[in-house]
């Protein structure tokens, strides 16, 4: 009896330690993706920032074409 014990003990250890580590795993990968999909995003942010300011650069030389011959920062 006490060794059928011991033998259950084991076999339960075994099966939490097994399930833990699926768990520490899926968390871990569930991790990464959070990180890249928030990479991505910020990614496409920024471009889409970029977009912009040159779309409003565009205009603003746009405008100014009519008034000058030159564009310089003075």
């Amino acid at each position: 009896m006490r060794r059928e014990r011991g033998v259950a003990i084991v076999s339960v250890l075994l099966i939490v330690v097994l399930t833990s580590a699926l768990a520490y795993h899926l968390v871990s990968r569930q991790e990464i993706a959070i990180a890249t999909t928030r990479a991505t995003l910020e990614f496409n942010q920024s471009k889409h920032y970029a977009r912009a300011a040159e779309s409003i650069a565009k205009t603003i030389l746009r405008q100014d074409r009519g008034r000058s011959e030159i564009d310089h920062l003075d």
